[in-house]
């Protein structure tokens, strides 16, 4: 234990509080202890006063910046883990790429209505017990299955989860090797608002960020001590969700030698796991036949260089060209003309790099010493606010100093003087300290921890370039990996932000390339966004900062809520789901003893200027869907149109929603109803996405034919007209069916 003189110590509180203090508790015990030595004891965690120097300290007041340190950590976590979900959940709703939430769609049919027998889907089985499930949960809301926002939201929850994990491992792994505050404010944007990430989950609709996030926990999890048999299991589980993730093979193969024993131990759970997710399939008999679609057909299902893929076939091919292509000018006589096909030359490179990765892997095994990690857990904070002081240093703490006073310690006459001066009776400027950090040159076990978890998630990330560049039939999203673990590179090493920004930039726009983005879904959030900043400046305008200054207490009051990304989560999710629901589920009409639907009355005529009258769907054959809500009863027709219908003697209402259909964007009509060929009710111009769907009445006592007009105004493209909930009022009651 180091003891400090009590000239050191003076130092030392003006680095560890905004105040200028002498700690009267040190300058009591000084008085009790004349020799010039002071006292101090072991806590459970050490204030790091600069670059070099560990200091240990015994004030309570000082555990209690510890403390609150801490909790400053932990709320700007939850910061960032709140802009996670927000951002995820509103990019849902612009439209993602149409084929894979097809087969979201399609998979989920095949399983609610078969199970999992005779199951056609050429996933691993992981993320297929999540689209069982949520088969079921269809079922049970009676909602209809369809590949909208809906679907997309419920398929996404996973996702979402994945990157609030990711998030959470990468702040920690900046906070354990002590990154400086700037790079760990970048860092965490880049892994928040990463453009990969964002375009292959929420907007395009895939879930490659499930697998990768196990492969990142396998890493982190093969160094430690005590969980370490879990890495193998959780690499399994990355394969049993997307067989890509066999590009890390490479590097779990040499890091399986880091802990023989355990890891042996660790493929026996995963023989366990992999059965536990496959039972479902076996208990089917359809086991094989599931394995084979998984992780066998799929290799030669696209026999080309590459589909889309902004690799090197596109420079020595071009985009879908075969893969039997011979490279280099090689003759096809040549007795080495099948290793120069596309195909096996890229096979054989990355087999290649993958040796390499291996090899070179083995060798530091064997060259450095072995360590274990402990369970990543936040530091002391670095948000501690701190005067400008001159730290302590290992030239200032010696035994010299200690051993004899020095001629700036006080005397008995000026301890009995000494008092607390406050910091604002000072001309000391205060300022945010710098993230605290450690030089681990005085720390060589933690050095060498960040280097070889460094070295682990830089192979990772070479090995997957490789197989998104080298192999043939590569997608646009098969580089999604590579930037991932780019970015728990960068968090780990604390240097070469160039791969995480290069890497996630090439992936983001090649799958930009191959994306339909429509922001349609959007407009109506973007419009409240953009009145409410208006309305921002304009209240700015009278109330002046006073507007501020009460809008920054109550972000404060939330930034200090406990756990806010929970409440974050869990209030998005309760809004999403409960909009979503009232959506896409069908309205039902209730029927008054003395009400009849008008499509039950005989039909006299329907004319239209495209297409045919629709019966309880829409013009494209679609639900009926009027501002955001689906009806099960209803009309779909185009402009121009004319529908006429006979009235029974004692009609005397008629009731009715009128309006755009929702699958449509712009367009301009205006209906009308009349009676014998008199206008009884004309709406207003509707030009698309209205939400303001009110429930009209007509007066129809006496009329013998009904008739339903739509009426296009500029020009008729687009004019998807809706009739709905169309509902007739006798006098007397209807016939009991």
């Amino acid at each position: 234990m180091t003891e400090i003189s009590i000239n050191q110590v003076r130092d030392s509180a003006q680095t560890l509080d905004n105040q200028i203090v002498v700690d009267q508790q040190l300058i009591n015990e000084h008085q009790n202890n004349p020799e010039g030595a002071t006292t101090a004891i072991e806590v459970d965690s050490q204030i790091l006063l600069d670059e070099t120097t560990v200091l240990p300290v015994e004030d309570e007041a000082t555990l209690l910046r510890i403390s609150q340190a801490k909790r400053e950590s932990s709320r700007i976590l939850h910061i960032y883990l709140s802009a996670v979900i927000l951002v995820n959940f509103c990019l849902l709703f612009l439209k993602g790429y149409s084929a894979d939430l097809g087969y979201w769609e399609n998979w989920i049919g095949q399983l609610t209505h078969n199970g999992y027998n005779n199951f056609n889907g050429n996933y691993p089985p992981f993320y297929i017990h999540w689209l069982y499930l949520l088969g079921k949960f269809y079922t049970s809301l009676g909602i209809p299955l369809e590949a909208n926002n809906f679907l997309k939201f419920l398929t996404q929850l996973p996702v979402t989860l994945s990157h609030c994990l990711l998030t959470t491992i990468v702040f920690s792994l900046l906070n354990r090797f002590n990154a400086q505050r700037y790079l760990l404010h970048i860092i965490m944007m880049l892994t928040v608002f990463n453009p990969t990430i964002l375009v292959n989950g929420p907007i395009w609709g895939q879930v490659d960020l499930i697998p990768v996030t196990f492969i990142v926990c396998a890493l982190l999890l093969i160094f430690h001590d005590r969980f370490s048999y879990l890495a193998i299991p959780m690499f399994i589980l990355a394969l049993l969700t997307k067989f890509q993730m066999i590009a890390f093979a490479p590097v779990f193969g040499f890091l399986f030698f880091h802990n023989f024993k355990k890891n042996l131990f660790g493929i026996i759970i995963a023989f366990v796991v992999g059965s536990i997710i496959f039972m479902p399939a076996i208990v089917a008999g359809h086991f094989v036949e599931a394995f084979k679609l998984a992780y066998i057909d799929t290799l030669g299902q696209y026999p080309m260089t590459t589909f889309n893929a902004a690799n090197i076939w596109i420079l020595l091919t071009s985009n879908t060209a075969p893969d039997s292509q011979i490279l280099f000018g090689v003759l096809e006589t040549s007795a080495f003309a099948k290793i120069f096909t596309a195909k096996y030359f890229g096979m054989l490179s990355f087999v290649c790099i993958a040796l390499w990765v291996f090899m070179q892997g083995m060798y530091k095994q064997f060259t450095q010493k072995k360590i274990t990690i402990e369970p990543i857990s936040e530091p002391i904070s670095a948000h501690i606010y701190e005067p400008i002081a001159e730290p302590i240093t290992h030239e200032t703490i010696t035994s010299e100093t200690i051993a004899e006073p020095t001629a700036t310690e006080p005397t008995s006459e000026e301890l009995h003087s000494a008092e607390v001066i406050p910091a604002e009776q000072t001309s000391v400027q205060l300022m945010p300290a710098e993230p605290t950090t450690v030089k681990h040159a005085g720390n060589p076990e933690s050095n060498q921890t960040q280097t070889l978890l460094a070295q682990a998630f830089f192979s990772s990330m070479l090995c997957a370039m490789a197989f998104f560049t080298l192999l043939p039939a590569m997608h646009e999203r098969y580089l999604f990996p590579a930037a991932v673990l780019a970015l728990v590179y960068t968090a780990t090493a604390q240097k070469k932000l160039i791969y995480p920004i290069t890497i996630s930039l090439l992936c983001s726009l090649n799958m930009f390339i191959i994306l339909e983005v429509n922001g349609s879904d959007i407009w109506h959030g973007l419009a409240w966004l953009m009145v409410a900043i208006m309305s921002l400046c304009l209240l700015e305008t009278f109330f002046g900062e006073t507007l501020f200054d009460r809008l920054k207490s109550a972000s404060l009051f939330v930034y200090r809520l406990p756990v806010l990304s929970i409440w974050v989560f869990l209030a998005t999710v309760s809004v999403m789901f409960f909009s979503f629901y009232d959506n896409y589920r069908i309205q039902q009409i209730a029927l008054k003893e003395n009400q009849i639907l008008l499509t039950t009355l005989p039909q006299i005529s329907a004319q239209q200027d495209h297409g045919s009258l629709q019966f309880s769907k829409s013009f494209d054959g679609n639900m009926l869907s009027l501002g955001n809500r689906r009806y099960a009863q209803g009309l779909g027709t185009h402009s121009n149109s004319n529908i006429q219908y006979q009235l029974p003697d004692d009609a005397t209402q008629f009731s009715f929603l009128a309006g755009l259909d929702d699958e449509v964007g712009i367009a301009d009509v205006q209906f009308s109803v009349w009676g014998d060929d008199k206008l009884l009710w004309e709406s207003k111009i509707y030009y698309g996405y209205e939400k303001d769907t009110e429930i009209n009445t007509v007066d129809v006592r006496g009329v013998k034919i009904l008739s339903l007009k739509v009426a296009a105004l500029k020009d008729d493209k687009w004019d998807h007209a809706d009739w709905v909930n169309t509902v007739i009022t006798v006098t007397h009651n209807k016939p009991s069916q």
